[in-house]
């Protein structure tokens, strides 16, 4: 009975000390992700994903792919090459641990957009001085203030 008592402690107490420090995480996270997915895992571009409450297990699998090469990426591959397997755990723990981002959130590190140079969006550049893109290339950056564009951008995929 003592031995069955004995086993039962160890299997319930084996996860709590495998299990991933979140305050390290998030120490990583600020030195190492902060730069391009945010502190709390939301991005700074629509061309970088929010890692804000991804699956641990899902960023883990990510960031060893990534450090193992099989999935390429070269700007990723290089920061997972420098990241322990205690790191990877923690970093998805953090990250797994914050909210998800509300729907077109940006992080407070995003830097606002120039306004006085054209949106280039699926080959084509914009203008506000032209909103039917009737002047078609006529329009200049001296005569035309720029506007937002409308064309759809996709989130590239994690």
């Amino acid at each position: 009975m003592k031995r069955m008592l004995g086993l039962f402690i160890v299997l319930a107490v084996a996860p709590v000390a495998q299990a991933a420090d979140v305050e390290a995480g998030k120490a990583k996270a600020a030195t190492v992700c902060a730069a391009c997915h945010g502190a709390n895992g939301v991005s700074v571009s629509d061309a970088i994903p929010n890692l804000a409450a991804q699956r641990a297990g899902y960023l883990e699998a990510q960031l060893k792919a990534l450090k193992d090469g099989t999935r390429k990426n070269m700007v990723m591959n290089a920061i997972a090459a420098q990241l322990s397997a205690e790191d990877i755990a923690n970093v998805a723990a953090h990250f797994a641990a914050q909210p998800g981002a509300a729907t077109g959130a940006k992080s407070a590190l995003l830097p606002r957009r120039n306004r006085a140079s054209p949106v280039v969006a699926l080959g084509r550049v914009e203008w506000a001085g032209d909103p039917a893109g009737a002047l078609g290339s006529a329009a200049t950056p001296a005569s035309s203030p720029l506007r937002e564009t409308r064309v759809p951008r996709h989130r590239a995929a994690v």
